[in-house]
């Protein structure tokens, strides 16, 4: 993928147990998942990849343009995650990121829920996973 504009957006991300945990601070565009799209193949590699989970931190205006939404929905669709936490606690506009998260998570046929709380997200995801 050529990358044609700057990287909206900045990502870490980090591990614990079978758990990856994203920091994601939007808005983001198609550059910004390209380039977290190859940490995450980079993380999976560290877990379990059949038996894994995500807790998505987001911050800021976390949102995507629909082009950039579509290219991560196509990359969702390949991976194996069990479940998906959404911490909506940092999101200048929760409502938008919970809608454009549960429209890309119901696409990609993945299991998900919304979180104020990385403690309860974290045990909903570890129930996940057991």
């Amino acid at each position: 993928m050529a990358t044609n504009f700057p990287v909206h957006g900045n990502f870490e991300v980090s591990i614990e147990e079978d758990i990856l945990i994203l920091k994601c601070q939007g808005p983001w565009n198609i550059e910004f998942f390209h380039m977290l799209h190859q940490d995450l193949i980079s993380a999976v590699k560290q877990v379990n990849p059949s038996n894994y989970a995500v807790l998505l931190i987001t911050a800021g205006e976390a949102i995507g343009t629909a082009e950039a939404m579509e290219y991560h929905i196509n990359f969702l669709k390949q991976g194996n995650t069990k479940a998906v936490a959404i911490n909506l606690a940092c999101s200048d506009v929760p409502s938008s990121t919970e809608n454009l998260c549960r429209i890309a998570y119901q696409a990609a046929n993945l299991k998900h829920e919304f979180f104020l709380d990385n403690n309860k997200a974290m045990s909903w995801l570890k129930k996940q996973l057991t």
